[in-house]
């Protein structure tokens, strides 16, 4: 990936920086939130010839955004990554009223159980180790339950196993000390046994 930090060659772009900024700024408060903004400086994305920006709150970067150097089209997330970036936003909000940040009926939300959950899986087993995909399992005791991964250098993702965080509190479920040794150790052996990935011309 290439990027240029200061774009010296501004003005052979169809839209600026300056330009590129306004269109951005449109777009995440008309489709995402009117609270929200993208950062003072662009950075030019020379392999996508875009405008690299990053969509904050007043407290936080959340997500990055792009838009066309040549004609100034934003591109636009994902319902998913909007979702994701509506989430970010408030649970900065919530920690900056010292609140848990819990969706209209009570529970802690999705992105908050995920963060949760990697910095449980990071205490205990490793940075290389973190949370994905979560879905909430109703009942007497509701959790958010996780997908495990595993990403290291060149290897991974690799699915690992799953765990679970409470819906009420945003407690990581712990992992008895058996199940943690026995992902460590099927970590361990998926790894030995990869195939390596032979670059072809």
């Amino acid at each position: 990936m290439q990027i240029t930090m200061n774009a010296t060659a501004a003005s052979t772009f169809m839209v600026d920086e300056t330009e590129a900024k306004r269109l951005a700024n449109m777009y995440v408060t008309t489709q995402i939130a009117q609270a929200l903004f993208v950062s003072d400086r662009a950075s030019y994305h020379k392999a996508h010839d875009t405008w690299l920006l990053m969509i904050r709150c007043a407290r936080s970067p959340l997500h990055t955004l792009e838009v066309k150097a040549q004609t100034g089209q934003v591109i636009p997330l994902t319902q998913e990554q909007i979702y994701l970036v509506r989430q970010r936003a408030a649970i900065v909000a919530a920690r900056g009223c010292h609140m848990l940040p819990r969706d209209e009926d009570g529970y802690v939300l999705a992105e908050y159980a995920r963060q949760r959950a990697t910095e449980y899986l990071d205490a205990n087993l490793s940075m290389f180790y973190y949370a994905a995909e979560p879905l909430f399992v109703p009942g007497e005791a509701p959790t958010w339950q996780m997908t495990i991964l595993f990403q290291m250098y060149d290897v991974g993702p690799l699915t690992i196993g799953a765990m679970r965080v409470n819906a009420y509190t945003g407690e990581p479920v712990a992992l008895p000390d058996a199940e943690l040794t026995q992902i460590r150790e099927r970590t361990s052996a998926i790894i030995r046994n990869q195939t390596p990935t032979t670059a072809r011309g």
